[in-house]
């Protein structure tokens, strides 16, 4: 097989294995299931390519390693060192199109998007299917890519059935999130589960973390999300609260033909939110909802046939906030 340079798929291993964090002999044996001895020959040739640097202890990768791993990743070879098959490229090329039209990756050069589809992989979710618990370990950055997945807050008896989930935002084609635990270090903020059929890209918190190092112009993008994220939350705290239930509901309304942060984030989907959903997001019961709901409706300003909700009076609704 011809290889750009003198590596094996075990090489390819190596790297690949080290780019996740630092990691003894004994460890990368141990994971790639591989003889200690031939190990070594592989991690000598990386070292004498000035890709790995090890000592007595550990091996870690040197910046050299990101220019022959995307060598690897422009060449056709997959992270097994092997040539890709059609089904990879396909998805390669579904990633790689969704990654073009995210906004914190539209400054990236054309070499630093290719290796970041490369890296990234795509997660197919059920409706109902959760993708992330909150207070779980945090595995990387998700860009949705079909579909809508819900993010929410859950009290600590919530999993008994006595709590309350609180939903913090709907997100939909082109959303990232979970930007916050990839650079602290900390667990998920949040539960994401999907509404309906949805798939999401996911890239490595390592990768991520990387890209930033390397890129100033992701570097600024990643300030600029984040600095949303803080303005969502900060509005949503002022939603909850300084505003009755009443607000809350005519806020969650009226996100479809006016998006804001806040409560309702995200709701302009086109899809029909039932009361149970209201009421996630309004951080209330669904019995509460419906009774503000009648109440608007006998003002005139919505319309409620078969749990559809339909705005008559955008003006009269707003006066409800």
């Amino acid at each position: 097989m011809a290889c750009p340079h003198p590596l094996d798929p075990l090489c390819v291993a190596v790297m690949l294995r080290l780019s996740s964090g630092p990691a003894s002999k004994f460890e990368i044996s141990r994971d790639l299931e591989v003889d200690p001895g031939v190990l070594c020959s592989r991690i000598h040739r990386l070292k004498m390519l000035g890709a790995v640097e090890c000592d007595e202890s550990t091996c870690s990768l040197l910046p050299e390693a990101h220019r022959i791993i995307m060598e690897i990743s422009n060449s056709g070879l997959n992270k097994n060192g092997r040539h890709r098959s059609a089904r990879d490229e396909a998805n390669f090329t579904v990633r790689l199109e969704r990654l073009k039209q995210e906004p914190m990756f539209q400054a990236l050069p054309a070499e630093e998007l290719d290796w970041l589809a490369r890296v990234s992989r795509i997660q197919r979710l059920a409706p109902g299917e959760v993708l992330l618990l909150e207070g779980d370990c945090c595995r990387g950055l998700y860009i949705v890519d079909r579909g809508t997945i819900r993010l929410s807050k859950s009290s600590s008896s919530s999993a008994f059935g006595f709590g309350r989930e609180q939903t913090i935002r709907l997100m939909v084609p082109g959303d990232s999130f979970n930007e916050v635990p990839v650079f602290d270090d900390g667990a998920n903020p949040v539960t994401a589960e999907a509404i309906d059929d949805a798939s999401v890209i996911v890239v490595p918190k390592k990768d991520v973390q990387d890209l930033v190092d390397r890129s100033p112009e992701f570097a600024g993008l990643i300030i600029k999300i984040m600095s949303q994220r803080l303005r969502h939350m900060l509005a949503m705290i002022e939603d909850v609260s300084m505003r009755d239930v009443t607000g809350r509901v005519a806020k969650i309304l009226l996100q479809v033909q006016h998006p804001t942060v806040g409560v309702g984030a995200g709701v302009t989907t086109g899809r029909r939110l039932t009361q149970r959903e209201i009421a996630e997001m309004a951080g209330t019961a669904r019995e509460v909802v419906a009774r503000v709901l009648k109440k608007m409706e006998r003002t005139g300003a919505v319309s409620i046939r078969r749990g559809d909700v339909q705005i008559l009076d955008p003006e009269l609704l707003e006066s409800f906030t």
